[in-house]
């Protein structure tokens, strides 16, 4: 199964749980991950989630451990990328994680996600 974090802003929560519920088909076949509130939210639409620490508590950190040490596979992330770059640090830790560790050299098959 393919393990994916999924990460959301606060102002982009209720487009995650959007996001999850259009591609529960596919998603249901996959290890979910997402911190504290985000984790919360899409559990309270049923679906199994790992819920880590909320982000500015840890769950940022966690989940950046968690694609470094390659037990993530797929992060989705819902927010607006360059002002999390630039007032959180930890944004800008699980971002170079992806793109060294994901992207290009360990791509995933494509999925047909619908937003």
């Amino acid at each position: 199964m393919i393990n994916t974090a999924l990460i959301a802003h606060d102002g982009k929560k209720s487009d995650m749980v959007s996001f999850v519920l259009n591609n529960k088909d596919i998603l249901a076949n996959m290890n979910l991950y997402a911190t504290g509130t985000t984790g919360k939210k899409i559990e309270g639409e049923g679906f199994k989630v790992e819920k880590l620490l909320s982000g500015p508590m840890g769950g940022d950190a966690q989940i950046a451990a968690m694609i470094a040490t390659g037990q993530i596979d797929m992060v989705i992330f819902l927010g607006i990328l360059l002002i999390s770059i630039l007032t959180n640090l930890m944004y800008k830790c699980w971002l170079d994680c992806v793109m060294y560790t994901m992207y290009p050299w360990r791509p995933i098959q494509k999925l047909p996600f619908t937003c």
